[in-house]
């Protein structure tokens, strides 16, 4: 989901992951994993927040679409104006001449900037966002947090500039804020509809791979594909786990953006789930956190201990 590893080499990592993947595949694993999750949306079912009136079609556009498309000021949080001048005080900050391989599309903010404006991660744990999602997943929320992105305007064609799903969980959310405005030649988020991503799913026996628009193409044609254009400020709130997306290739200008990235508590591959911080930087926001916001960001018992740990020396 995001950038940053333990202290564990990322080969190491991956052959752990690769191990745990195969177990997580067998019947006997799937049946109980089931079963568990089950358990928690009905031991849940009675704990979902309310929510205010106007987020009533976010809520609804969601369960129906997997997408909600609206602009930042009609989300009514408080901070939002500082908010958004810290992301573009933050982005401008960036390399004017473009520092990246030949197979890099995107920088990335370095998380001490983000630890330097903590209320561009902190704003992603509004009340009103974190009650509308955990409706939406049905199950306490588990905040991986957020991650200011430059995509390059070059030809390069990799990874989330391919159809895909997230498969961190059974359902997600992330949510993308444009930090300028977004076209489909300047990079705009993508998408096929709820319906579809489950007819392909099954035409393509898809198996959680990135996948280029010709193969796409064979089974749905171009027409069905939307792109979500918007001027500075749009927001998207997305499942991207139950409908294929891709961020189209810049063409004209850079897209700047910022994702904040949310799965439940319970997510089914938990060892796909990584905080957009090293654990050492995200302690730091431990002091300024109400104690509900903790349980979203120290979601995991490991995360918990550290914050224990961490607590218990201040």
């Amino acid at each position: 989901m995001c950038f940053f590893d333990d202290k564990v080499s990322t080969s190491i990592l991956k052959a752990k992951n690769r191990i745990i993947k195969e177990i997580t595949q067998l019947k006997f694993f799937n049946y109980y994993q089931e079963k568990s999750y089950q358990n928690h949306l009905l031991n849940y079912s009675d704990a979902l927040a309310e929510i205010p009136s106007y987020y009533d079609d976010l809520e609804l556009q969601l369960n129906e679409r997997g997408i909600y498309v609206t602009h930042i000021d009609q989300l009514s949080i408080d901070n939002s104006e500082e908010f958004t001048n810290s992301c573009l005080k933050v982005l401008q900050s960036f390399p004017t001449k473009q520092i990246v391989s030949k197979n890099n599309y995107f920088l990335l903010a370095e998380p001490q900037k983000i630890i330097e404006h903590p209320e561009i991660y902190t704003w992603g744990l509004n009340e009103k966002l974190i009650a509308t999602v955990s409706r939406y997943l049905k199950l306490p929320v588990a905040y991986h947090g957020s991650y200011l992105r430059r995509d390059i305007a070059n030809n390069v064609i990799r990874k989330s500039r391919l159809w895909h799903l997230d498969k961190e969980d059974r359902r997600m959310i992330k949510i993308i804020i444009y930090l300028n405005d977004v076209d489909e030649k300047s990079g705009a988020f993508q998408y096929i509809s709820k319906s579809f991503t489950s007819d392909l799913i099954r035409q393509l026996r898809y198996n959680n791979k990135y996948l280029p628009a010709q193969k796409i193409e064979r089974f749905l044609p171009i027409s069905e594909w939307t792109a979500c254009e918007g001027k500075t400020g749009t927001v998207i709130f997305v499942d991207t786990a139950n409908i294929f997306h891709r961020g189209l290739v810049p063409q004209t200008t850079d897209r700047w953006s910022v994702f904040f990235d949310y799965t439940s508590a319970f997510p089914l591959r938990p060892y796909y789930c990584k905080s957009c911080f090293p654990l050492q930087d995200l302690l730091k926001f431990a002091s300024i956190l109400s104690s509900e916001q903790k349980e979203y960001v120290f979601w995991n018992r490991k995360l918990k201990q550290a914050l224990q740990e961490f607590e218990a020396d201040i």
